[in-house]
Order: structure tokens, then sequence, then C-alpha cells
């Protein structure tokens, strides 16, 4: 069975300097790596990630302690623009917004459902990231599915493009540091692709992100 992976980076100086991760964000990584190595154990793997920074230390770490047994993992530094963080058109004022709020779970709650963030004035619009996840996902599943020497494919991003994953399957939650989301694909059995993300499962629809296309 193959599986599209998505992590969303561990906890982070943002800084900008890789790996720009701090010690937390190191372990948080070496835990996901363990977590995923059970799922994709004997598996073909390719990791890629985000250009930032903070992903691509992360994606260092996972490369580094999924246990494999011998079969490869292959990262070879991979960038994909789709999947790097939002846009900032104007950091200071947006800095002072987001400092204003106590954590930042709910910072990122904020960018998800706030409608200020669809003007583009002070950030990338929700919907310019959501048709950047779509045309990313139109291509990893391409390339997962055509690709014979690979099983899993992980991308380490972010969580104001990833969690609208969840968002568009009905679980109104976002992508904590170093958690993950995984889409099954049973081609074999034409069984329903399927996302899960923690303890909940949901049939995988292109559906919600379709009317994302731009026209």
């Amino acid at each position: 069975m193959k599986k599209l992976i998505f992590l969303r980076h561990g906890q982070s100086f943002y800084k900008d300097v890789f790996p720009d991760l701090t010690d937390e964000g190191r372990e948080g990584a070496r835990q996901a790596a363990k977590r995923i190595s059970a799922v994709v154990f004997g598996q073909r793997v390719k990791i890629i990630s985000s250009p930032s920074p903070r992903a691509l230390g992360t994606a260092a770490i996972l490369g580094a302690n999924i246990y494999q047994d011998g079969v490869s993992i292959n990262f070879y530094n991979h960038k994909d623009e789709l999947i790097r963080p939002m846009d900032k058109y104007d950091p200071p004022t947006l800095d002072k917004y987001w400092n204003s709020f106590p954590t930042l779970a709910m910072t990122d709650m904020d960018y998800m459902t706030n409608p200020m963030f669809e003007t583009g004035e002070i950030a990338e619009k929700q919907s310019s990231i959501k048709i950047r996840l779509k045309a990313f996902l139109d291509k990893a599943i391409k390339f997962l599915m055509e690709d014979e020497n690979i099983d899993v494919l992980i991308a380490v991003s972010h969580t104001e493009v990833l969690s609208w994953l969840t968002f568009h399957h009905g679980i109104k939650e976002t992508i904590k540091n170093c958690e993950e989301v995984i889409i099954y694909f049973d081609e074999k059995n034409k069984i329903k692709p399927i996302l899960r993300f923690r303890d909940k499962s949901k049939y995988f629809s292109f559906e919600p992100l379709l009317e994302l296309n731009p026209a």
C-alpha cells in the first residue's frame, strides 16, 4: 500500500538559518521518525521538503532517523516551492498582530479561520495557499502512483499549508509541530484513499480542493 505522509516541521527559532530548530524541535523530529518508521517499515521512502530551513532541518533528521533495516531513504535536499510557508507582505504588522496571541496554536487557528487573511494585504491569501496545496497533491500523487521504485512519499511543510487537509475533511484542528497526516492508497484492491490524522480517519477526497483551481 502506497502512502503520502505530510509532516509539519519541528519547533523553530524562526531565524531562517539551517536547521532552525530548537532542542525540542530536534527531539520532536526524532520522535516523528520513530512513529513513521513503524508505518513505512520495509518500504522505499522519498522525502521532500519546503525550502524553509526549519522544514529542511526536520527533513534531514527524518532521513537520518527513520529505521528501514537496509531499505534506502531518498533525501537529496529536494525542495518544493508549492509547500513553502505563507508569503509575508508586511512582516512587522503581521508579527505584531500574531504576537498579541498567548499561544502559537491560537495564531495557527486564527490564520485558518480569520477572513482578514483573504484580503492579501499583509500575508498570502488563504485561497492562494489552497491552490498551491492542490497543485502539490496533483503532482505528488501522480509521482507516487507512477514511480515503481517509491512506496512512500514524505513531505515536510507548514501548518498554514497542511491544515487545509484536515479542515477540508471536516477535522477543524490545526497541525502541531512534528504532527503527521497520512494518506493511504490501496490501488490493488480499488479501495478509496484514507486520510488519517491523530485518531480520526476520513475517506480522502479531492472534491473540497477542486473548487480551488484558478479560473
